[in-house]
């Protein structure tokens, strides 16, 4: 039998709530590759809450540096874009820029993974799936209106 844990908070500091957050899940991050995957589902600017904050990216990518992981990458591939310019693609999110030196084009590179399937035989992936130790996956989030 499995048991989960589960953390639920009102933020009203970010960057405390991440602390907690990272905290929680009793994760040692030292000398570990870690791939910080937000939701970029396109360019939408951030205050049309289709991507994930920019400033949950900062929080998070400079918390795990302060727990001393060897390598962070944020990184997605929205729409599977193949593009020499995808950080220009991706820049009205805000996070290539919140990513602080941190931001990968995950399509760059990729390897073949066989199936056993009818209809493909392989599959690609992006080659980050072999580098990381672990995926922070950051969820998009809307804000809450109180009523008036």
């Amino acid at each position: 039998m499995h048991s989960y844990r589960v953390l639920v908070r009102k933020v009203v500091d970010l960057g405390a709530a991440i602390t907690e957050a990272l905290d929680f899940l009793l994760y040692d991050f030292t000398g570990k590759h870690v791939w910080v995957k937000p939701n970029l589902l396109g360019p939408h600017r951030p205050e049309r809450s289709v991507t994930t904050d920019p400033e949950l990216v900062r929080h998070v990518t400079r918390e795990l540096k302060r727990r001393r992981a060897s390598a962070v990458w944020v990184a997605d591939n929205p729409m599977g874009v193949h593009s020499e310019l995808l950080a220009d693609f991706l820049a009205p999110t805000g996070v290539v820029e919140a990513s602080e030196g941190c931001f990968r084009d995950i399509a760059e590179s990729s390897v073949l993974v066989p199936l056993k399937s009818r209809f493909a035989a392989e599959v690609p992936v992006s080659s980050i799936l072999n580098e990381v130790d672990v995926i922070v996956n950051l969820p998009v989030s809307r804000p809450t209106h109180s009523p008036s």
